[in-house]
């Protein structure tokens, strides 16, 4: 896929969730998140055709942001978090540029006192905070590297919607004893 027909197609979905506003107008704020998350997801369009942050979530999702350096998108995961609540009307406080990255999520969600921390039990639309990248950084605060928006939670598990997770947007299962949860954000 070409950057131009993945700045197409990522225009086109971005009209379709947009049309959907109407139609989740009477759900709570982060119920409409989460429907946009699924809607997302189930378009099957949210690839990255290389694996390098590129084609349709880099145009969704980081506005066409190239890493000249490393020649690559931006990880998007964080972002498309982001994208799901300012679409869903229910925008993070604070500027969406600098929200793109977990780790400033991390933050505002402490500053505004909606951290949860882990072991709490998560509800549909909060954002799961989640340390490391696969095993290559610690498990530390500094090491919050990926996010996702909750879909559900059992008494053992939870349930997430992800961007940049095998460089597609994907439905994943954690236990809720997961050791890199590092907590939830909920705006």
């Amino acid at each position: 896929m070409t950057d131009v027909e993945a700045k197409r197609l990522a225009d086109e979905i971005d009209d379709r969730v947009i049309r959907l506003q109407p139609l989740l107008s009477g759900l709570q704020p982060r119920a409409r998140v989460l429907e946009i998350a699924r809607f997302l997801l189930g378009t099957c369009a949210i690839v990255e055709p290389t694996g390098n942050n590129d084609g349709v979530p880099r145009f969704l999702f980081m506005d066409g942001e190239w890493d000249e350096v490393n020649g690559r998108g931006l990880p998007w995961c964080a972002a498309f978090a982001v994208y799901c609540y300012c679409r869903a009307l229910h925008s993070i406080p604070g500027n969406k540029y600098l929200l793109r990255s977990c780790a400033v999520i991390l933050e505002k969600a402490k500053e505004l006192g909606a951290l949860l921390p882990a072991g709490t039990l998560p509800e549909p639309g909060d954002i799961v905070l989640l340390y490391g990248r696969r095993g290559s950084d610690p498990l530390s605060a500094a090491g919050v590297h990926h996010c996702g928006i909750v879909e559900s939670v059992d008494a053992e598990q939870v349930y997430s919607i992800e961007g940049n997770w095998g460089n597609k947007l994907a439905a994943r299962a954690r236990a809720l004893s997961y050791p890199a949860i590092a907590g939830y954000a909920r705006f």
